[in-house]
């Protein structure tokens, strides 16, 4: 089960210990978000949701024999961080542009967190080989914000490549 638990060690090494402003890390698209979970009164008037998407993945034989060998699979996975900031009554002088702080600094925190552990926290043998350690491997795509109701809302993609091993 190759996927589920890529998945299930992304979202481990993400979830703990906590990325300040990142409320819940889920494992793949919540169907469903209740309103309360992005708690941004904690934060300030600000607040992110996070989730993980196995983009594709490529498996390659690199060692025989065929049942017994070792295959590796490249994935590419995207780290959605879905942001909301609460517009203030009361907007401090040259503020209007106060929104992108706190996102920047999750954006910023995610990037540390790839950097600081090529094997996203599952150790030598273990699920995860490489992360994000190769050319380009982490990119990164921002959405213009949209402004409704008095919440700016803004989501950003983090895609990053991922090696596994795997006896196949």
């Amino acid at each position: 089960m190759p996927d589920a638990a890529l998945r299930s060690a992304l979202v481990e090494f993400f979830a703990a210990p906590p990325i300040t402003g990142i409320q819940h890390w889920y494992r793949d698209e919540p169907w469903f978000i209740q309103g309360g979970t992005w708690n941004l009164a904690d934060n300030g008037g600000w607040g992110a949701l996070a989730y993980v998407h196995i983009d594709r993945a490529q498996e390659s034989r690199i060692t025989i024999p065929v049942e017994t060998g070792q295959k590796r699979i490249d994935y590419t996975v995207s780290l959605l961080i879905a942001y909301q900031y609460l517009i203030p009554s009361q907007v401090p002088e040259n503020g209007e542009d106060s929104w992108i702080g706190p996102l920047d600094q999750i954006v910023d925190a995610v990037k540390d967190r790839i950097r600081s552990d090529p094997t996203a926290g599952t150790g030598a043998g273990g699920t995860v080989f490489q992360f994000g350690q190769g050319d380009n491997d982490i990119r990164h795509e921002r959405d213009l914000p949209r402004r409704t109701n008095g919440v700016i809302h803004n989501w950003t993609r983090l895609e990053v490549d991922v090696i596994e091993i795997i006896t196949a």
